[in-house]
């Protein structure tokens, strides 16, 4: 049964179970969960709670949940009321969203003097420095580990330990810095770290804990030796069966960036050009016709090799289509609601077509398929969950 509920984000003491009109969410993965709610002020019971104190945006935090299993959860960022249609919207983030606005800075820049913030050069008094006792610098960790010290102290200051719990740190030869005058912001750099070559996957996956009445967020990184955040188990789902529970199944198949050559244009910011081309002949020898992908973005680029680097990577993003699926399943079916998580790997089985019969798939040859589950969403129904699997090369 689908559960709607609103808490004290601070603590995450469960305040009010929420009898939503409307309530859409999704759960991308490497992104913030996104929830809105929809409450008819018409109804009675709904009408006879506190919604003035409730709907406290930046204080109050939204959840909704299949079972024991949080789908999605985080602070709510807006409430929209109309009075006509008495109607009370509700829109909330994922606990990631509240990086959103805290930075990676010790809890010494809240005492220390802002003039402190930079002091003379030892090595040139007529220079100056960062203060080194505002910056924040870490190293032999994983890029994981990384990630929790920059929450962790950004938890030490009051008002910011919000209920997070983590993962054993890991050692590893990474390292980061960053001055407290950066002003860098958490979620941001998290991100960068996500994006680098092998960069851990990050989530923040809700929990009950105290009996039910509270709830806080575990922070999943990827590790050292596995970047990705998946379970072990591969979950199934045969289209073939007699009654599936797959529904809406769709395939889409994108063309728009193939290329056997890729161009890349840099260093115009450092008043240079450089000029980066990777060559293939995957489409032509396949009796494609020839097409050419030209990336003008990389303005900042210096380094000709950092150029040819993102050339190769579109050479290859463009040497085949790409196809993406995804389909709905009943959440009271195997596998249930709450087995699979955004990140777990599925299988899809299709049955061949034969057209005596109308038997099998009329387009997917039969065979059975692996995929990534990036992405979760459902509704106030809770019948039915969407599942939106990673796109990937269609080679034949």
């Amino acid at each position: 049964m689908t559960r709607y509920f609103i808490t004290d984000f601070r603590t995450g003491r469960i305040l009010e179970d929420l009898p939503v009109y409307r309530g859409p969410w999704s759960d991308p993965l490497n992104d913030v969960e996104k929830i809105r709610l929809t409450l008819d002020l018409d109804d009675e019971d709904v009408r006879s709670l506190d919604w003035w104190s409730l709907a406290a945006v930046g204080k109050h935090a939204v959840g909704v949940a299949e079972g024991d299993r949080i789908m999605a959860y985080g602070p709510l960022w807006n409430a929209k009321y109309q009075r006509d249609s008495a109607e009370l919207e509700l829109d909330a983030l994922g606990t990631g969203s509240y990086f959103d606005y805290r930075t990676i800075i010790p809890l010494v820049a809240k005492s220390l003097g802002v003039d402190r913030f930079v002091i003379p050069d030892p090595a040139d008094a007529t220079k100056t420095i960062p203060n080194p006792a505002v910056a924040t610098k870490l190293s032999g960790l994983s890029l994981g580990t990384i990630a929790k010290r920059w929450l962790q102290q950004s938890m030490q200051w009051t008002g910011g330990n919000i209920p997070i719990a983590f993962q054993a740190d890991e050692a590893g030869i990474h390292e980061r810095n960053f001055e407290g005058v950066d002003f860098k912001g958490v979620r941001e750099a998290i991100r960068q770290l996500q994006e680098v070559e092998n960069g851990p996957e990050t989530n923040f996956q809700a929990r009950f804990i105290g009996n039910g009445q509270f709830v806080e967020s575990l922070f999943e990184t990827g590790t050292n030796a596995s970047p990705l955040i998946t379970s072990p188990t591969v979950h199934g789902w045969d289209l073939t069966a007699p009654e599936s529970s797959v529904t809406d199944f769709e395939v889409d198949i994108d063309g728009t960036a193939l290329a056997d050559i890729a161009w890349g244009t840099g260093g115009r910011a450092a008043d240079t050009v450089l000029v980066a081309r990777a060559v293939s002949d995957e489409l032509t020898r396949n009796d494609y016709p020839l097409f050419e992908q030209v990336d003008s973005s990389r303005t900042s680029v210096k380094e000709q090799g950092t150029l040819d680097a993102h050339a190769a990577a579109a050479l290859y993003d463009g040497s085949r289509p790409w196809q993406t699926w995804s389909f709905k399943v009943q959440a009271d079916e195997t596998p249930f609601v709450g087995t699979y998580a955004t990140g777990d790997f599925c299988r899809l089985t299709v049955g061949k077509f034969d057209p005596k019969t109308d038997a099998g798939d009329p387009f997917v040859p039969g065979g059975t398929y692996e995929h990534r589950i990036v992405g979760l969403a459902g509704d106030e129904d809770g019948s039915d969950i969407s599942i939106y699997c990673s796109p990937k090369r269609k080679d034949s």
